[in-house]
C-alpha cells in the first residue's frame, strides 16, 4: 500500500511516496531523498536507459538499431545526461519503461526530503 507524506508543514497537498511501490530500487536510494542535500537531483537519462537495457538483457547495438541510429552515435548519446523529450519518449515506448516517471520520482523524493 503506498504511503503518503506531507511535503511540508504548511501545505495541504500530499505527495505519493513511491519508494514503497516503485520496482527499481535505484530510483529510491537513499529512501526519501537525501535530507541534507540542497541541490536538485542529478537525473542522467543515458545511465537510466543503459541500466534498463542491462535489466532487459539487450545490447546498445540492438537499441541503436531499433532507434534508427548508428551504434557509435548511440554510445555517445547514452553518455549524455540530458536528452530531448522525443528521444526519452521513444526510448520509453521501445523499452516499455517510463523514464520520465523515474525522473519525476527523483524530483518527488527530493521535494519530500527538503
Amino acid at each position: 500500500m503506498p504511503q503518503f507524506h506531507r511535503t511540508d508543514n504548511t501545505s495541504s497537498m500530499l505527495s505519493l511516496c513511491l519508494h514503497c511501490i516503485h520496482p527499481h530500487p535505484r530510483v529510491c536510494n537513499p529512501p526519501h531523498g537525501n535530507q541534507n542535500s540542497q541541490t536538485m537531483p542529478n537525473v542522467h537519462f543515458g545511465k537510466m536507459i543503459k541500466e534498463e537495457l542491462r535489466h532487459q538483457n539487450r545490447s546498445i547495438a540492438w537499441f541503436a538499431e531499433q532507434m534508427h541510429c548508428d551504434r557509435s552515435n548511440m554510445y555517445k548519446l547514452l553518455g549524455r545526461p540530458n536528452h530531448d523529450s522525443d528521444f526519452i519518449i521513444r526510448a520509453s515506448r521501445l523499452l516499455r519503461h517510463d523514464f520520465l516517471l523515474d525522473a519525476s520520482i527523483e524530483l518527488n523524493l527530493f521535494m519530500v526530503g527538503k
